[in-house]
């Protein structure tokens, strides 16, 4: 297997979060498997409802935790969303009783607690562990993201360029990619709609 495209991201505060969520959504389409992993509290849930609110063009949205209903499905403009939380999986089999194995087609997965299911994923797929950042304040967090070859998305992440790092104000991230032999750099949306970037 090819490496991972692999950077990470200082997210200053949940603010944050979501505009590196909103800037995801342009690139995915259907047919994307997303994990967020991350301890207790760490922002995966604030995370996919950021991206899925996005998705809806609804701020207002109600995106419940799936903890307990295990998935929820979204019929959004752009293609279907599946936000599933595999916290209380106990076994990679369940994964087919709640309808993610095989994963849905045509469809946009986002998978919060993906270690419950080890080995049961495809190795295609857009990996984001968040974690707490309390150096950088009481909302601050980390994304170290992986973007495995034959992910949808992954040739639309590349843009060249000859820096490694880069303070992006707009986000308040300071962004820093590492990829085998090219550098690339994240650069936010700026709030554009999807129909605007695709």
């Amino acid at each position: 297997m090819t490496a991972p495209v692999t950077f990470s991201l200082a997210l200053s505060n949940e603010t944050a979060t979501a505009h590196l969520m909103a800037d995801l959504a342009l690139l995915i389409g259907p047919g994307d498997l997303i994990t967020l992993s991350g301890d207790l509290g760490a922002g995966k849930t604030a995370a996919a409802r950021a991206m899925i609110r996005y998705l809806a063009d609804d701020d207002a949205l109600e995106v419940p935790s799936p903890t307990f209903t295990l998935a929820q499905s979204y019929d959004l403009a752009p293609f279907p969303l599946v936000h599933a939380d595999l916290y209380r999986v106990n076994d990679p089999i369940e994964l087919e009783e709640i309808g993610l194995q095989p994963l849905p087609e045509a469809t946009v997965v986002l998978i919060e607690w993906p270690e419950r299911a080890a080995g049961a994923l495809p190795e295609d797929r857009i990996d984001i562990a968040l974690s707490h950042r309390p150096a950088l304040g009481s909302a601050a967090r980390s994304a170290a993201t992986n973007v495995f070859p034959g992910a949808i998305c992954s040739i639309r992440w590349m843009i060249p360029v000859s820096v490694a790092m880069m303070k992006v104000s707009a986000a308040s991230v300071l962004v820093s990619w590492i990829i085998p032999s090219v550098e690339a750099i994240w650069i936010p949306s700026g709030g554009r709609s999807p129909s605007a970037i695709r």
